[in-house]
């Protein structure tokens, strides 16, 4: 090895909690919802562990939410969830697939996210 250079890295923190982030997955009439806690530079802020709430509009029902943190004993069927390592699962039904479906994630001091489904 000597002088030769074999592999360089990059370790970054990140920042505050600035907003929730959803990705979407389609599974059916089902749609699976990740939720991620983000700081400014839109990284995943691992150590947030704050309470979710998802408000499920008409056209929509909750079937659960888990963060897998296996101590929460919070049922699943519960629409407020603590986070785990910065994000959150939400199994969202929408009932009529023909017309718009809409849920909002919250938290306590971000701004609420709605998501079109």
């Amino acid at each position: 090895m000597g002088d030769k250079l074999v592999k360089t890295a990059l370790v970054e923190t990140t920042g505050a909690i600035e907003r929730l982030s959803a990705d979407i997955r389609e599974l059916g009439k089902f749609y699976g919802i990740e939720v991620s806690a983000c700081d400014k530079e839109d990284r995943v802020v691992p150590t947030a562990d704050i309470m979710i709430e998802v408000n499920a509009e008409d056209n929509t029902e909750l079937i659960g939410m888990d963060s897998g943190n296996m101590l929460d004993l919070t049922s699943f069927r519960s629409n407020k969830r603590a986070m785990l390592a910065g994000k959150v699962l939400v199994v969202i039904c929408k009932k009529d697939q023909n017309k718009e479906a809409m849920i909002t994630i919250s938290s306590a001091g971000i701004k609420e996210l709605r998501v079109e489904l």
